[in-house]
């Protein structure tokens, strides 16, 4: 009978709240399309933005006009390509801006991008140097602002509203520090501006619980964490470096730390308000207890601790000792660090082969600094006569030298770096042994281009690696690409691809340029991280026109995202000083891949949407943390709880009930209800019904009569004489297993 009221409790308050708009970005106090201090948000004027965007456009066009003389030439009345789908007019700036805008819109933007580069069937040929040139760059920008252009109405201008500056303050610690804010400090926000707002976010960006987003959110891109779950990437480990763990628990502790090496780098660099462009050109890594040991760095550091140093504990191989483990008795002094690129983590995630020549390295590297998905970035060939070469493709044929020309270069700059990892494996190089053996001589495979970036070459002298790095940060698209890295960690999504609905893809594209360019001028991601929180992106509640179709709508998510298992943890420990599975949190160890979280291997990305799973692994979540939140918190005197500040163990005073649903559903679901709101009302009858419930069963009075009370500790008595703690209980519960609550 218990079982049925607890059913009971959550049915009828789910539907309670979802009637009342409890569902995702629904109901409740969202502010207004308009602030609450009356100024207006990021992007809320149709025409200030309209004017804004025929500026950037014609600023965008300034900066390639000079670049397409060749274009002008061919593409003209009477030109070569006159009778072509693409006319323009070199002496008619709007004219050639319209058909500009009309191919791509027609042909799509990759198509006319890829003939600038010599794309097959462009009779032109290359008209810019690489994908990477400035010239492909400008113009890639103009395409993107002539598409957002073709909106009506602007997909910046606001058919939402807009969360309140203590909503949006509330998230932001939830998501960068782990913890749900004072109450008092949360309503303290309620009207603040806009510049208050962003300086309370950025306040947030410091101690254990902000290092902990910088490296859960590196993960979630890198997937680094992959060597803890798998051996695949350690096992070559001690061919390089000393043993230095005896025992297998110490030999985990150091699988762990290495797979903890890159995301430790991005954090010091952020911690420490260094230049963003130091994760890629640090010349050290992070070492810490263990890891230290194998470094041969001689800091001797204690357990937990992380610090700066440079590697000098590779063995130096041979072709004599390549299949030994570790000696010691070479060590390589010079070890070319070029920070998260050279670390076994990253190495080791993306192997490689005599066949794959560091291919894997190059795509990913462009990807995660770059945001460039090279395998996006061009027509596949669609006929096996295309690909049917058989002298150096790769080399040769255009249809594989359209992305090759751009990757391989990037392949060659990793060519000291051996398909098991290892730095010179065979001592001058890490060619595979056929090839070496054919090859005397060499250090990179010479049917290949020769390691570089674009139209460069590395110079003599200089180690590659550490030279790439410093070419990507200086690429414009290195913003691009950290607003695009850091895009999954804020928003809970991945960013849009071309099937997403137009107005949603060119409004996201216009803001990820907007975003980083600011972020070019001083590569502070602590200003990244607070702008993209103030987006209109991250703070869309709900439509103002419920009839409105979702695809017009600027943004594709907006307020409120599914919060991941560690946050849950994080959520519920904070609200309630209680931990499911106290020394090993259910939710990121048993039940971490049924709540939708990746192991880095196999599964790459978390669930972004509830399952049915999912969603019973809540429900447990919830059911075991209720009763023992309740009992806990009337433990101690009133000023020290944090959820049931209004009401006692024994209070049925209406009115105190009622303040303290709206104290839950402040604390909760980070909603702002008044004493009489509807879900107040429903609220109050519900407890009315659980407590009558709980009577009518009759028998013992003890909150856990027929039902576990799982993580109580010391101190929370069971007695409930007045049958008062059941129904808070049951109310727990329900909020709990509520969408407001699993998605913030």
């Amino acid at each position: 009978m218990n079982l049925v009221v607890r059913f009971f409790a959550i049915n009828l308050i789910a539907f309670a709240l979802t009637a009342c708009g409890g569902g995702e970005g629904t109901g409740g106090i969202t502010g207004g399309a308009n602030n609450s201090n009356g100024s207006n948000p990021p992007n809320s004027s149709t025409d200030q933005n309209n004017t804004t965007n025929s500026q950037a456009v014609m600023a965008a066009y300034g900066n390639v006009k000079s670049d397409m003389t060749a274009c002008f030439g061919c593409h003209a009345v009477g030109g070569i390509a006159g009778s072509t789908n693409l006319i323009l007019d070199v002496n008619n700036d709007s004219f050639t801006l319209d058909a500009l805008k009309n191919y791509s819109a027609t042909f799509g933007r990759n198509t006319l991008l890829s003939k600038t580069v010599g794309q097959p069937f462009h009779a032109g040929g290359a008209v810019f140097s690489s994908r990477s040139s400035q010239a492909y760059l400008n113009l890639e920008q103009l395409l993107i602002l002539l598409e957002s252009s073709q909106q009506v109405g602007n997909p910046g201008s606001l058919a939402f509203t807009i969360e309140s500056p203590a909503q949006t303050f509330r998230r932001a610690s939830l998501y960068l520090t782990g913890t749900i804010p004072d109450r008092g400090q949360v309503l303290s926000l309620q009207n603040a501006s806009d510049e208050t707002l962003r300086n309370q976010i950025l306040g947030l960006m410091n101690g254990e619980g902000f290092k902990n987003f910088l490296k859960n959110g590196a993960n979630a891109r890198l997937n680094s964490r992959h060597l803890i779950t798998s051996s695949s990437g350690v096992t070559f480990y001690n061919k390089y470096y000393l043993p230095n763990a005896d025992s297998a628990e110490n030999r985990n502790t150091v699988r762990r730390d290495l797979a903890e090496e890159p995301l430790e780098i991005i954090a010091n660099v952020v911690m420490n308000d260094r230049p963003y462009s130091e994760i890629l050109t640090a010349n050290y890594t992070m070492v810490s207890q263990y890891t230290d040991e194998s470094y041969n760095t001689g800091l001797n550091l204690a357990a937990g601790e992380w610090r700066e140093a440079q590697n000098r504990g590779q063995d130096v191989k041979t072709s004599a000792t390549f299949f030994r483990d570790a000696t010691g008795e070479n060590r390589i002094m010079d070890f070319p660090h070029a920070g998260v690129l050279s670390t076994w983590a990253f190495l080791s995630k993306y192997p490689t082969t005599a066949t794959n020549r560091n291919r894997a390295r190059a795509r990913w590297t462009m990807q995660h600094f770059l945001g460039f998905d090279i395998e996006k970035s061009a027509t596949r060939a669609i006929s096996i006569s295309d690909v049917a070469d058989e002298v150096n493709p790769t080399m040769n044929n255009p249809a594989c030298t359209v992305c090759h020309q751009t990757m391989d270069p990037i392949s060659g700059a990793f060519k000291f770096f051996h398909e098991r990892v290892g730095y010179k494996a065979s001592g001058t190089d890490s060619l595979d042994r056929r090839y070496r053996s054919q090859n005397p001589g060499v250090d990179w495979y010479q049917n290949m281009r020769p390691a570089g970036y674009g139209s460069s070459q590395v110079p003599a002298g200089a180690d590659p690696l550490q030279w790439l790095a410093q070419r990507i940060v200086e690429d414009n698209r290195f913003a691009i690409g950290a607003v695009k890295f850091w895009w999954f960690a804020v928003f809970g999504e991945d960013v849009l691809d071309e099937s997403a609905p137009r107005a949603q893809l060119d409004a996201q594209a216009v803001l990820i340029n907007r975003l980083a360019n600011n972020f070019r001028q001083n590569l502070n991601l602590k200003e990244l991280l607070a702008d993209m929180m103030m987006t209109n992106t991250f703070r869309a509640n709900k439509k103002i026109d419920a009839a409105q179709d979702d695809n017009t709508l600027s943004v594709h998510m907006g307020a409120r995202r599914l919060l991941t298992g560690y946050e849950l943890k994080q959520k519920t420990e904070s609200l309630t000083g209680l931990v499911w599975g106290r020394n090993r949190p259910n939710l990121e160890i048993a039940y971490k891949l049924l709540y939708g979280g990746a192991d880095d291997v196999t599964i790459e990305r978390r669930a972004t949407d509830m399952s049915s799973m999912m969603y019973r692994v809540a429900e447990r979540h919830a059911y075991n943390m209720g009763c023992a939140a309740v009992l806990l918190d009337f433990s101690v005197p009133r000023s020290q709880r944090r959820l049931f500040t209004e009401v006692e163990n024994n209070t049925l005073n209406e009115t105190a009930i009622r303040n303290q649903i709206v104290v839950l559903y402040e604390r909760m679901l980070n909603r702002l209800v008044t004493i009489n709101s509807v879900e107040v009302n429903q609220a109050y009858q519900l407890f009315l019904d659980l407590r009558q419930a709980r009577i009518n069963l009759g028998g013992s009075t003890r909150i856990n009569e027929g039902v576990r009370c799982d993580n109580r500790q010391d101190g929370g008595s069971l007695n409930d004489p007045n049958f008062v703690l059941s129904p808070w209980r049951g109310m727990l519960i329900a909020m709990m297993t509520d969408p407001d609550y699993l998605y913030e």
